[in-house]
């Protein structure tokens, strides 16, 4: 367990994984709301909300492809970096929107973004990994995710009560900061 915190990069990818799962649920608990924020009728929020959240899904699936893509002239570290830029591109849109039209455009930089980094912190993971660790590094890595995924309600939960929109921009913080401390600290990769 602990040799394989001490990989390289290891407790980074695992914050990189919780960060980008943390703001790829916060759209859970809030999209509804800001998407009847913007005017749509209430009788169609929840048919577009679920478009919306399709949108964001596919685009990230289309980040997951892309990455594999990449990672043949891009280092993972480029990806992660670009990936979680993007994804606050996306959630300044997020943050200015003022109809459905940006929203959806948003949602899909976010998306391709959240899609791309993951998949690249995975990437990068499984390059140090040494052959007899591979189940432990999983389960630590997902559980990073998982538990991003986990407190990604109650706090955006406490954020929406003053502003659906603070947590965008709590989320256009976190993909930067993620972004820079990616670029500044992750060292290329030593293959296990």
């Amino acid at each position: 367990f602990g040799s394989v915190l001490r990989l390289e990069n290891f407790c980074l990818l695992m914050a990189v994984l919780f960060g980008l799962q943390y703001a790829d649920r916060s759209l859970g608990p809030v999209l509804s709301l800001h998407v009847e924020a913007l005017g749509v009728s209430a009788s169609r929020v929840a048919v577009l909300s679920g478009v919306l959240f399709s949108l964001a899904a596919g685009a990230a699936a289309l980040g997951h492809h892309l990455c594999g893509r990449l990672t043949r002239r891009v280092s993972a570290r480029g990806i992660i970096v670009a990936g979680a830029g993007l994804a606050a591109v996306g959630s300044v849109g997020l943050v200015v929107s003022w109809n459905v039209g940006l929203l959806a455009l948003s949602l899909a930089l976010f998306g391709v973004g959240i899609g791309a980094g993951m998949t690249a912190a995975y990437t990068a993971a499984g390059l140090v990994v040494p052959q007899g660790s591979h189940g432990t590094a999983f389960g630590l890595l997902t559980g990073a995710s998982l538990t991003g995924m986990a407190l990604t309600p109650i706090f955006t939960g406490i954020l929406a009560i003053a502003s659906i929109r603070a947590v965008f921009v709590l989320d256009v913080v976190a993909l930067g900061l993620l972004a820079i401390v990616v670029r500044r600290w992750m060292t290329s990769p030593k293959q296990a």
